[in-house]
């Protein structure tokens, strides 16, 4: 991690550089939604020779038989977790364009690419069902179009500001739909049965409100691996009880899926106020950047890197209480060389 960030800072950048970055994460976004497409029709056999190679037993049950694809991460919650930071900066790349374009420099081409590439990345996303990572999404939006607006000085380039955001919202509301249509009618990996976005969402939240507990839920299972993190905090709540991989009582334990009691429970109240300072200082250093770069026109600026990078950072904490990110080494590179560059 401190190898990637310091190649992020050390080396000499220049908004050239900016714009290169910003198409390889198109791309990169755009091949990870692309195989997570073949993977729920199976086209091509992929889930017979290129999808086991790197995703668990356990998710490539899930996307045998429910469809839940995981593109060419480990599990179909980073997938989720991936497409939704490329979805922020999607909406900022939107967001900016039809701003600029209120104000007298349409740029066309530019709207409909991203369009385009939004509609591929919303269809896998919505495969990939990972209802931690919309609600995620969800939370940081709203904040980063507030910070887009107040940016601009006060008068017409707000209202126009406003305009932008409220547009590139609904844009992204309709592309959410489209992307669900799209996903919804290919065709299905045989037997499996289609449980995409928002079947999840209808499920979670029956299991949530209904009037008995459905013992077999996601959210029933984490909350009783919840219940053993805190018990076994409470025996030492300060220091914790270290990795412990190799004692009997943890090793064949599923993953906590929480990371702040997994580090309540390895490094007590001290490794927990460690973790959350490093994430405090990430969000801060963005916070800082993003009040103190200028308005500039064009694709992507060090304020939309600034802007990326917060949201990326609020993302991660509400990711965060239902998995881990922190110590997955498919995304959290990414996240600290995009910090890094920003530096």
């Amino acid at each position: 991690y401190w190898c990637v960030y310091r190649v992020g800072v050390t080396m000499l950048w220049d908004r050239r550089d900016l714009t290169r970055l910003v198409r390889i994460g198109v791309v990169g976004s755009s091949v990870v939604s692309v195989i997570g497409l073949l993977q729920s029709m199976n086209a091509l056999a992929v889930n017979e020779w290129l999808t086991p190679n790197y995703a668990s037993a356990h998710h490539i049950l899930k996307l045998m038989t429910i469809g839940r694809i995981v593109g060419t991460f480990e599990s179909p919650n980073y997938t989720g977790l991936f497409l939704a930071i490329m979805i922020i900066a999607g909406f900022l790349v939107l967001a900016k364009a039809l701003f600029e374009r209120r104000e007298g420099a349409p740029d066309t081409r530019r709207l409909r690419l991203t369009g385009l590439w939004l509609l591929l990345v919303m269809t896998a996303f919505m495969l990939a069902a990972s209802r931690t990572s919309l609600l995620a999404m969800m939370l940081v939006l709203p904040v980063l179009m507030v910070l887009f607006v107040r940016k601009r000085p006060r008068g017409p380039s707000r209202r126009h500001a406003r305009v932008a955001v409220a547009q590139a919202t609904l844009a992204l509301i309709v592309l959410a739909g489209a992307g669900q249509l799209i996903g919804s009618n290919l065709p299905k990996i045989e037997g499996a049965r289609s449980l995409d976005l928002v079947a999840r969402l209808d499920i979670g939240l029956d299991q949530a409100f209904g009037d008995l507990p459905d013992t077999s839920s996601s959210m029933y299972e984490r909350l009783l691996r919840w219940s053993v993190a805190l018990d076994r905090w409470e025996e030492r709540p300060i220091l914790g009880w270290g990795t412990a991989k190799g004692t009997e009582s943890v090793a064949d334990r599923p993953p906590t899926d929480n990371e702040y009691l997994r580090y309540m429970e390895r490094y007590g109240l001290l490794g927990l106020f460690a973790y959350l300072l490093f994430f405090y200082a990430l969000m801060r250093e963005a916070f800082v950047r993003a009040r103190s770069a200028p308005l500039e026109s064009g694709l992507f600026t060090p304020l939309d890197l600034a802007w990326l990078n917060l949201g990326i950072g609020g993302t991660m904490l509400f990711f965060n209480l239902m998995a881990g990110a922190y110590y997955n080494l498919q995304i959290f590179p990414i996240v600290l060389f995009l910090h890094g560059f920003m530096v």
